[in-house]
């Protein structure tokens, strides 16, 4: 089942083009990209994301034709300034 509202994943990679692009998972889970873009707190490109209960916790993400690795996370991302979310590689 998919969860009710949106999940962020959150992305070393460009932000997504005009058209939101399918946030694929192993399979059977597989979600949809509903808004992204690029965040300079961060360093690093963040995007909405509905994907199912059983996704991993990484899953990988296609952007204008090439798959990214992405991180589930729950929101929000930053607050007055301050990054929330871990930002090491491989976590």
């Amino acid at each position: 089942a998919e969860v009710p509202g949106e999940l962020p994943a959150d992305a070393a990679a460009p932000p997504p083009a005009a058209a939101p692009p399918p946030a694929v998972a192993p399979p059977p889970a597989a979600g949809e990209i509903t808004s992204g873009s690029f965040s300079p707190t961060l360093n690093r490109s963040i995007a909405l994301a509905r994907v199912p209960r059983t996704a991993a916790a990484h899953v990988q993400v296609e952007i204008r034709g090439k798959l990214h690795t992405a991180r589930i996370v729950k929101p929000p991302f930053v607050r007055h300034g301050k990054a929330l979310i871990s930002l090491v590689t491989g976590d």
